[in-house]
């Protein structure tokens, strides 16, 4: 086994020119399109990332207004219950002002029971003295 130099040149030559051209017909293209595949992939992965954070921030936001929606719901039972214990303290102190006037009422209709003879009384004295002054002042 000899080694030719003349084949060894056109070998070396050949391997390079053959080199050459797989880097312009095959590798060029091959890298512009793994290029544009990382360049996809990576906004692919931007949008999934920003769909991510649209889809938290949504969480976030349906939880705020759950939230919202759940201490208005407690607020208007709190204020319900209110409402509900002062009308039934008012009806309770009204039901107390009606017992108090119905117990003073037959207080003074027993006290004005209990003034109408002395006031029949009174009042027959006063008339006694007043016709007896009409008939003295007729007599004159």
């Amino acid at each position: 086994m000899n080694i030719q130099p003349n084949i060894l040149i056109w070998t070396i030559l050949c391997f390079c020119a053959f080199m050459l051209i797989l880097w312009r017909l095959l590798l060029r293209p091959l890298l512009r399109f793994m290029d544009a595949r990382d360049a996809r992939i990576a906004h692919a992965r931007s949008l999934d990332k920003s769909a991510q954070r649209a889809e938290e921030e949504a969480r976030r936001e349906a939880e705020r207004q759950l939230a919202l929606r759940r201490s208005a719901e407690e607020s208007r039972r709190s204020l319900e219950a209110r409402r509900e214990a002062g009308q039934a303290e008012l009806n309770a102190q009204a039901l107390a002002y009606q017992q108090e006037t119905a117990r003073r009422r037959a207080e003074l209709e027993a006290e004005a029971a209990a003034l109408i003879p002395e006031l029949a009384t009174s009042l027959r004295g006063h008339v006694d003295a007043f016709t007896e002054k009409l008939a003295s002042y007729g007599e004159r």
